[in-house]
């Protein structure tokens, strides 16, 4: 989770928004680890091999860019192109 929070963090300390900062670090640690707890049991993208922090981030960017069928989608397109760059890897790699 932190790899997602820190840069974004950052940012918001480099352009002197320091309140800010503080409330999105806070707020998106709890809500990350929320959402981690809460769907990382029934979801089957660990399957995949795909690090927790990515699919939760992939819930929450769907959600945000999409409104909650994004819930669905988010994850959704993260595993089709987890898929895809296993596929396109596997050929390489066997020819």
């Amino acid at each position: 989770m932190l790899v997602v929070t820190v840069p974004w963090t950052l940012a918001l300390v480099v352009s002197r928004g320091y309140v800010a900062s503080a409330v999105f670090a806070v707020g998106h640690f709890l809500l990350l680890g929320y959402v981690d707890g809460k769907f990382e049991a029934s979801s089957k993208l660990h399957l995949l091999g795909l690090p927790s922090a990515l699919i939760t981030l992939s819930i929450a960017l769907g959600f945000d860019r999409i409104g909650t069928a994004g819930l669905v989608l988010g994850p959704l397109v993260l595993a089709v192109a987890a898929i895809g760059f296993d596929a396109a890897t596997c050929v390489e790699t066997n020819r």
